[in-house]
């Protein structure tokens, strides 16, 4: 799909990262319950965790599968795809 490949490592998200983020987008349950885990119940999940995939007009929920698991790459990057461009969208409507 011409997307570039380059150099990025993951990290873990920090109690730092989560207080100064105004928004967090996760993938799937498994993300949800991670960062309840790490931050506690008490932490804003309402209001600033949300599923990438709200963002898309796909029908197929709110959790973007792992490809690995599904053996669906093509799936994986459309739903994530329409979602970074509904994103965009909704960004562009509140800046």
């Amino acid at each position: 799909n011409g997307v570039p490949v380059v150099l990025h490592k993951a990290t873990l998200i920090t109690q730092k990262d989560f207080d100064s983020s105004d928004l967090i987008l996760i993938m799937d349950d498994e993300n949800l319950q991670t960062l309840k885990r790490k931050f506690g119940a008490e932490a804003k999940f309402d209001e600033k965790v949300k599923f990438l995939l709200e963002f898309s007009d796909a029908s197929s929920g709110k959790i973007i599968a792992d490809p690995y698991y599904i053996r669906d790459f093509e799936r994986c990057y459309e739903d994530v795809s329409s979602s970074c461009a509904g994103l965009l969208e909704r960004l562009k409507q509140i800046l």
